[in-house]
């Protein structure tokens, strides 16, 4: 993922003109010659309150992606509702296409779409175990940004494994 710090936000002034657009860039060449499942992928992130702000999902021949203001394009995922917490977005089809046109990168892109529309997320992992990830099941690769919980139990796993090799080897 490459970002520009802890947060990316976005914000409109309308009566400035001023634009903000934040992104978030995944390297998703690990998943070409996949074929994903149904429902298989989702962009998954910690929102701290968007409102007038859509989400969009862009193709990008390289790590980076233009965003001023009118340049910054993409497939229209959702207008984001103002939630604070974990938001989740299914992207399997969006990203099987990008799969099979062989693309390097994908995007996600906050543009505020009305007036004096912003807002923030959580774009790297904080201490609070938030942040911007993607998940893809059953591809044969993984991209996805573990969540603590998931690394914990990852480790239990391995250490209950490690402590009953030992206990046998000693029966």
């Amino acid at each position: 993922m490459d970002n520009g710090g802890a947060t990316v936000g976005s914000f409109h002034d309308g009566g400035n003109r001023d634009s903000l657009r934040g992104v978030v860039i995944f390297d998703i060449s690990s998943l070409w010659g996949s074929t994903l499942a149904a429902g298989s992928a989702t962009y998954d992130f910690y929102s701290y309150g968007f409102s007038g702000v859509q989400l969009q999902y862009a193709n990008a021949g390289g790590a980076a992606v233009t965003t001023g203001y009118a340049q910054a394009g993409g497939t229209y995922i959702a207008t984001l509702d103002g939630t604070t917490g974990w938001e989740s977005f299914d992207v399997t089809s969006l990203l099987q296409a990008s799969i099979s046109a062989n693309q390097h990168y994908v995007s996600f892109i906050f543009p505020a779409t009305v007036n004096y529309g912003s807002g923030s997320l959580a774009a790297i992992e904080d201490t609070q175990g938030r942040g911007s990830y993607l998940s893809v099941t059953g591809a044969g690769a993984d991209i996805t940004s573990p969540e603590p919980a998931s690394i914990a139990l990852s480790a239990g796993g391995i250490l209950m494994g490690a402590g009953l090799i030992w206990w046998r080897k000693r029966i």
